[in-house]
């Protein structure tokens, strides 16, 4: 990507509109259209009727380069929201008992002006965009420290970190519901995009937009944009793979209790030495468990297990049809090897034991093996997540209608990630 679309400009011009709500935006520079036609003059606030005079208009630079806020983030309001998020969010405090010295430092940054505004699209999108990308670069940061990463590199490692979901602002993906083919791209496209934007607009390290380009790989090539192995990828972009990813299961602000601490099932997708230290940190982590959360637990993953028992009956019988398209049965074939995988990896793992015998409920370490499952619960949802990805992927040169059967199963596999 060498410059950023007109589709992409509109997506980003909604996501400004949008946060424009909660603070003022306004023109930083004239604005021309690519025949030198001034649209806007400096000065002009941004509101919901700038969209009809720039909506579908192709610009002669990127609409986010020309716009600025007056409340626009800055590295101390980064340091002092990181503060916040880890006063309301004890697992932080546990992992680390130096988060709040990361959190602090990140005072020290040099927050590009673009990369500031965008910040602040995300604060006020109404979104948890912005907590997320706190919380990536405090599991990131206290990882780093722990790998004996040097200052320079965790200075960049916490702006990737930051920036690495700016991509989702330049494009309109719904939260809720299935994805379409279309929205998948997208998604799978952000990863690109964010590391352009910040390669192209902003004045920082090559370290910065690389990493942001790789934190959705994975060691077994399943990841995207590129499908690389996470272990040929960057040390930061290592690094930042393992905490988007964790950042993912956490649910900040919540017990101890009802945070995932390890990745069980999928530790061979992550790279290992940012894993090792990880895991390092997490050895003294203790937690209780309620009866409620441990019943909650089993009930989850049994609903997983039986639903892939389910779909590989169904994909069967997809298999069996005749006249289907080379596409859709090797995308049917590729699905179904990862359903078997998925289940033997399940069985290997020793904790459908668990699920037949609930005599571990009175035993000494039921505390320990609540832990594993509720890990072994949300890996399952997460790889089955992952799972739609793919054959998603598979399917975006596909043309014409899905065979029924096949919508039913991704619609199955959909439904059971939400439980």
């Amino acid at each position: 990507m060498s410059e950023i679309t007109n589709n992409q400009n509109n997506d980003i011009l909604d996501s400004i509109i949008k946060a424009s709500a909660n603070s003022d935006f306004h023109v930083a520079e004239d604005i021309y259209d690519q025949s030198n036609n001034k649209l806007l003059a400096k000065g002009y606030k941004i509101t919901p009727e700038i969209r009809d005079k720039l909506f579908g208009r192709v610009l002669k630079k990127p609409i986010e380069t020309s716009i600025q806020s007056d409340d626009s983030i800055t590295s101390n309001v980064i340091a002092e929201a990181a503060l916040e998020l880890i006063k309301n969010s004890p697992l932080l405090k546990a992992i680390s008992s130096n988060i709040e010295v990361e959190a602090k430092e990140l005072a020290q940054l040099e927050i590009n002006p673009l990369a500031s505004m965008l910040l602040t699209v995300m604060q006020d999108s109404g979104s948890n965009q912005f907590n997320h990308a706190l919380l990536v670069t405090l599991v990131a940061r206290s990882i780093a420290r722990n790998m004996k990463i040097g200052n320079k590199h965790i200075a960049n490692l916490s702006l990737a970190a930051l920036l690495h979901d700016i991509g989702d602002l330049y494009s309109s993906v719904p939260k809720d519901g299935m994805l379409t083919q279309e929205n998948w791209r997208k998604v799978m496209a952000h990863p690109v995009v964010g590391s352009s934007v910040v390669k192209l607009y902003m004045n920082y390290d090559i370290e910065v937009s690389t990493a942001i380009l790789e934190h959705h790989e994975r060691c077994d090539g399943t990841g995207y944009p590129r499908k690389l192995d996470a272990n040929n990828c960057s040390v930061n972009g290592q690094i930042l793979i393992l905490s988007e990813a964790i950042a993912g299961i956490l649910k900040t602000g919540g017990e101890a209790q009802n945070v995932l601490v390890a990745f069980k099932l999928a530790s061979h997708v992550y790279p290992v030495p940012p894993l090792n230290a990880f895991n390092q940190m997490l050895k003294s982590l203790m937690f209780v468990r309620s009866e409620n959360d441990k019943n909650a637990t089993i009930n989850h993953l049994t609903s997983r297990m039986k639903t892939l028992n389910e779909v590989l009956l169904k994909i069967d019988d997809l298999l069996a049809m005749k006249e289907m398209p080379s596409l859709i049965k090797e995308s049917a074939n590729h699905l179904k090897l990862r359903t078997l995988k998925l289940k033997q990896t399940i069985y290997s793992s020793g904790i459908q034991y668990y699920l037949e015998d609930n005599s571990w409920l009175d035993s000494d370490d039921n505390q320990i093996i609540g832990i594993e499952l509720e890990i072994s619960t949300n890996e399952v949802g997460w790889q089955i997540q992952d799972m739609l990805r793919d054959v998603t992927l598979r399917l975006l040169t596909h043309q014409g209608e899905l065979p029924e059967l096949f919508t039913q199963i991704t619609a199955q596999l959909a439904s059971v990630i939400k439980k």
